[in-house]
């Protein structure tokens, strides 16, 4: 190596050095050690790399704040967020782009937790946009076609397959089988993250832009924000904007967890009736308690109409829509505000006569009958094309990646899987293997709206930096306006009936998230269980 360049290493790992020991000061409380361990070392450079320059924004901030000057503290953390957003802008890969989150995790924790200390609503919006979910507020980027990469895509949906027929024959494992499975997803997430990003932020909206987007009446945003280990919501409606405190996120926490396996359970229709009566026993008990500590300090703050909602990443992927609060009211999952605002701008610019595809997939027992349903919903509109699937044909990954592209409401009743180490390796099942969450940003365009009707695919892994990462959050990610997918695992019975429900509602022109609350409505007033469907993005 070059002598310049050891060099230029070694200043580099000494001003980290000196920003570490100005922090431990800062920690111990004398701010006048900190500032001398600093020294010029706190001077920014233009060719500083990313964490050089949070570090030394997080000590600047520091130091402002122990010598009583909150805002030069506050305009340090905007200005570090900042700076994390533009790195991120320079990657094309969601993968990339919600890892690199982590940089700044301390960084937006300490924003959001110093504006809940001074209970400002203004405050609290703009620190939580700026803390959560930075991918969303980055545009969609359609890479360039990579032959390479589809290649590895084959091969890995082939050593799908392969890995599957073993299983499901009994046969026993095979270490090489495996290990080239692993192989090859390592070189398509590496590939990945060579795609080039869109190069350009969006500043978020303010509280006033919010505000004025919410003027009609009845319409309520609700933030659950979670902060040091306290559950916050932040609500925002016809009234006043309003913080409270709920509560510990411990709880809540263990209660989702504890009703995700209760949904799984009841997803099976093999329990024998004394276990499946304590299953559901349990099911409606949780979600009692999860309402009470959720919904009821903030009652009084709804309104009657629909719900934006932008929970904290490890509340995302609660069923939100089975909520007794929420019962028969439109509600819609959200990244942030302003992700929100840009998708729903660019989905009420979609056609009012949409190209409706429906897809089915492999060993769904009731799929067929369940896309037959909803062509019926759609025909004599209008508006139907033709169905990818009829009643003896079951649906190819090239076949839904083409209708992707082609339709503007988009129906795939297959299986899938949620990866919680690797959730763009989550994948929908159909006739020749899995179609990944890799291989979506792929599309040169998505349907303004998706449903994933069976399985699981509604859930994220939250990743440091409150990004949230799966199935439907790839199809957000690549610019689908809104997604319904089930947050577990979902019976083929609810989903052949909530399906027709909710495109019967579509036909109607209501908005997604108004069409799924009509449909779980439906299945309760049948007498059977709501699935755990929820609307994400622009449902509304």
């Amino acid at each position: 190596m070059p002598g310049g360049q050891i060099h230029g290493r070694l200043a580099d790992e000494s001003r980290g050095a000196a920003l570490t020991a100005a922090a431990a000061h800062l920690a111990r409380g004398d701010h006048e050690a900190a500032r001398a361990a600093a020294g010029p070392a706190m001077a920014l450079r233009r060719d500083d790399p990313l964490t050089t320059r949070l570090q030394c924004r997080s000590v600047r901030a520091g130091l402002a704040d122990a010598e009583g000057r909150p805002g030069r503290a506050d305009a340090e953390l905007r200005a570090a967020l900042r700076d994390l957003h533009r790195y991120q802008a320079s990657f094309g890969s969601m993968d990339l782009q919600t890892a690199v989150s982590a940089h700044g995790r301390q960084l937006a924790a300490q924003g959001l937790s110093r504006a809940l200390a001074d209970g400002g609503p203004g405050a609290v919006f703009g620190w939580a946009e700026r803390a959560r979910a930075l991918s969303s507020r980055l545009r969609p980027v359609v890479p360039p076609a990579d032959p390479e990469a589809a290649a590895l895509l084959e091969e890995l949906r082939h050593l799908h397959v392969q890995l599957r027929e073993r299983r499901l024959s009994g046969a026993r494992p095979d270490p090489g089988l495996q290990g080239r499975y692993a192989a090859v997803q390592r070189r398509v997430r590496g590939r990945s993250w060579y795609v080039p990003g869109p190069g350009q932020t969006e500043s978020p909206v303010s509280l006033a832009q919010l505000r004025e987007r919410l003027a009609a009446p009845e319409v309520t945003f609700v933030g659950h924000l979670i902060s040091q280990g306290r559950l916050h919501a932040l609500v925002v409606g016809s009234h006043r904007p309003v913080v409270r405190a709920l509560g510990p996120a411990t709880p809540v926490l263990e209660l989702g967890r504890r009703l995700r396996a209760d949904l799984d359970a009841l997803a099976s229709h093999h329990l024998p009736k004394p276990l499946w009566d304590a299953v559901l026993a349990s099911r409606r008990s949780a979600l009692r308690d999860l309402d009470r500590l959720l919904w009821h300090p903030v009652r009084d703050l709804l309104g009657g109409g629909p719900l934006l909602l932008a929970p904290s990443a490890a509340l995302a992927a609660l069923p939100w829509t089975l909520l007794p609060t929420l019962h028969r009211r439109p509600a819609t999952v959200i990244g942030s505000a302003t992700a929100w605002l840009d998708a729903s701008a660019r989905a009420a610019a979609r056609t009012t006569a949409p190209v409706v595809a429906l897809a089915a997939g492999p060993r769904v027992p009731r799929a067929e009958e369940e896309i037959r349903l909803i062509a019926d919903q759609w025909h004599g509109s209008g508006a139907m094309s033709a169905a990818i699937t009829t009643a003896t044909t079951i649906a190819t990954t090239t076949a839904v990646r083409d209708a992707a592209v082609e339709s503007d409401i988009l129906h795939i009743a297959a299986h899938g899987s949620h990866e919680p180490q690797n959730p763009l390796f989550s994948h929908l099942d159909l006739a020749d293997g899995p179609l990944f969450g890799h291989e979506l940003n792929q599309l040169s365009r998505l349907p303004s709206h998706i449903v994933l009707s069976a399985c699981e695919l509604g859930l994220s892994g939250a990743r440091p930096g409150d990004e949230t990462v799966g199935m439907a959050a790839a199809f957000l990610h690549a610019g689908a306006g809104s997604v319904v997918a089930g947050v577990a695992r979902v019976s083929d019975s609810a989903a052949c009936l909530a399906g027709p429900a909710h495109h019967a509602g579509l036909r109607r022109g209501l908005s997604p998230a108004e069409a799924l609350a009509g449909a779980l409505a439906a299945c309760t007033d049948a007498h059977e269980e709501a699935p755990p469907f929820v609307c994400f993005g622009a449902g509304w």
